[in-house]
């Protein structure tokens, strides 16, 4: 898993987790990232599911 997002709710605009081969589930605190217009996720291979309210980020325009 990922370490919370907490801290960089207010900041965080793009999240490149790119090639995060071990990544296996998104902490949930990355619903809560208001700002994030871009997600990468490119290649994550063991990435099974996101979280439900990923959906609720208003600002998010590319998911990949």
């Amino acid at each position: 898993t990922m370490p919370s997002l907490e801290a960089l709710k207010d900041s965080l605009l793009v999240l490149d987790l790119h090639k995060s081969r071990y990544l296996r589930e998104l902490d949930a605190s990355i619903c809560n990232l208001s700002n994030l217009t871009h997600l990468l996720l490119t290649r994550c291979s063991n990435l099974t599911s996101l979280p439900h309210s990923i959906g609720n980020l208003s600002n998010l325009t590319e998911v990949r």
